[in-house]
C-alpha cells in the first residue's frame, strides 16, 4: 500500500518508459509513454509506446502504438492523465505544440486527436473529469505567470473561455477525491496544494509543502 517501493525490472533502462498508467476494469495496468518519435514521411503521425503490466510478476511487455493528430503539430507529449471513458474507450491529455485529448478504441495501440483545450502558448495540462460531460483543466502560460482554467460541459469535446487564477504558475496536477473534493497541486515558487469543494470554480485551503 506504498510503504515501501522497488523498480519494475529493466524499466529503468527504456528510453520510452511510461509516465501516464491506468488500471482498466478488468485488473490491466496500462501505462503511455511520456515521449514519442515525429514520423517524418506523414504529417500529424507520431510513434510511442504502449507498456502492458503483469503485477503477478513484475514484468511488462511493450508495443508500438500509432498516434495520428492535426498536421501542425510537431511535439507531442503524454504527461499526467488517462481516463476510461467508457465503451472500451481510453482519453489521455498531451501537451507539446498544443495541449490536446486523444482517444483510444484499442487499448492504446492507436491514439487520435479528439480535441484541443487551448490555441498559444499553453502547456503542462492537467484535467479533473467530474462525469461523462463535466470536466475542468488547468494550464500553464508562461514562466511565473498565472495559471488558466477552463471547463466543458460536453466531455471534453469543446471548452470554453479561460479564467486567469491568481495561483501558478509550473506544471499543474488535478485529483477529484471520492469525497468530492478538488485537489490540485503546483508550482513556483515552491511546492503548493490548494483545494476546491464546488469543482475549481473557488480555490482555497492553500498548503505550502516546500518554499
Amino acid at each position: 500500500a506504498g510503504k515501501t517501493w522497488e523498480p519494475v525490472r529493466d524499466m529503468q533502462y527504456k528510453a520510452f518508459a511510461p509516465l501516464p498508467m491506468i488500471r482498466l476494469p478488468d485488473a490491466t495496468i496500462l501505462g503511455i509513454s511520456r515521449w514519442t518519435a515525429r514520423y517524418d514521411q506523414e504529417k500529424g503521425v507520431f510513434i510511442g509506446m504502449t507498456h502492458r503490466f503483469n503485477e503477478a510478476t513484475g514484468t511488462f511487455s511493450m508495443s508500438e502504438s500509432f498516434i495520428r493528430v492535426p498536421e501542425n503539430i510537431t511535439l507531442l507529449v503524454f504527461d499526467r492523465h488517462i481516463f476510461d471513458v467508457g465503451n472500451g474507450e481510453l482519453m489521455a491529455v498531451v501537451y507539446g505544440s498544443a495541449p490536446m485529448l486523444l482517444k483510444s478504441a484499442d487499448r492504446g495501440q492507436t491514439w487520435t486527436h479528439f480535441s484541443t483545450l487551448a490555441r498559444g502558448k499553453r502547456h503542462e495540462p492537467a484535467v479533473a473529469r467530474f462525469s461523462a460531460t463535466e470536466m475542468t483543466a488547468i494550464l500553464r502560460t508562461n514562466g511565473y505567470q498565472p495559471f488558466e482554467q477552463i471547463w466543458s460541459n460536453d466531455g471534453g469535446k469543446t471548452w470554453g473561455s479561460a479564467v486567469t487564477l491568481e495561483e501558478g504558475s509550473v506544471d499543474p496536477d488535478l485529483v477529484y477525491m471520492k469525497n468530492g473534493v478538488l485537489a490540485c497541486s503546483y508550482g513556483r515558487n515552491g511546492s503548493n496544494l490548494m483545494f476546491s469543494l464546488d469543482k475549481g470554480r473557488i480555490w482555497g485551503f492553500h498548503q505550502v509543502i516546500t518554499d
